[in-house]
């Protein structure tokens, strides 16, 4: 992996990143979390609805151990499996109970492992849409096409002090509240919409991929290795 330009979102100027003070309830637990979209760093920045500031950096990866979750079904559930490490999840049924078990139990990735991590970040409308995978009511090949709505929307993470300190800082940008924050909510409306135009439409009738809802996923005991051979 050769050096790759990225952006923080944040209410401060970041010269020196730290994981000191991280969240353990991010997508991915403790990190210092980047994206290649500026815009969607600026995002990021007014997400309190307050301006901010883009923090731009050069990331120097050689030598790190770095996790690059794939586009394909099984990289859907890998990345629900870290999702349900971090994330809270209200479980509301038994199925989903069952199927977070299933997942964790089966497609566990063990982040301790790595210094970054390359996946989807799971904004309110993404996290809206695992919820409705782990509650039954869209499929795999639904949730793994609403990731490709928006090839953007990718988040580096860096989990590691090896990680954060091949960061180079190299500028700041301000960033307006009055033209983010709405972009913000704009995006997340426009990506609802196409979710519903473009991956509800989508049936086992004219997909080529194997149907699986949580439950199928849970009762036939699916795995990385069934997903492979089909």
């Amino acid at each position: 992996m050769t050096s790759e330009t990225i952006y923080h979102g944040s209410s401060l100027i970041v010269e020196k990143p730290s994981l000191e003070f991280s969240s353990n309830v991010n997508d991915f637990g403790r990190g210092f979390y980047c994206t290649q979209n500026p815009d969607l760093a600026r995002e990021w920045a007014c997400g309190c609805g307050k301006s901010g500031y883009l923090n731009k950096y050069t990331l120097h990866p050689a030598g790190l151990d770095i996790l690059t979750i794939p586009d394909s079904d099984i990289g859907t559930l890998t990345w629900v499996a870290l999702l349900i490490q971090y994330r809270k999840f209200r479980i509301n049924s038994q199925l989903m109970k069952d199927g977070i078990d299933w997942l964790d139990d089966r497609f566990h990735v063990n982040l301790a492992n790595y210094d970054v991590v390359v996946a989807p970040r799971s904004d309110e409308s993404y996290f809206s849409f695992v919820r409705a995978f782990l509650s039954g009511e869209i499929a795999l090949p639904q949730l793994t096409a609403a990731l490709k709505l928006d090839a953007t929307n990718k988040e580096y993470v860096l989990l590691s002090e090896s990680a954060v300190n091949r960061l180079e800082f190299e500028s700041f940008a301000p960033a307006a509240s009055s033209v983010f924050y709405p972009k913000r909510k704009n995006r997340d409306y426009k990506l609802r919409k196409k979710f519903v135009e473009k991956v509800l439409i989508k049936t086992k009738d004219n997909s080529k991929k194997p149907w699986y809802y949580i439950s199928d996923i849970v009762e036939q005991e699916v795995t990385a290795r069934d997903l492979l051979v089909r």
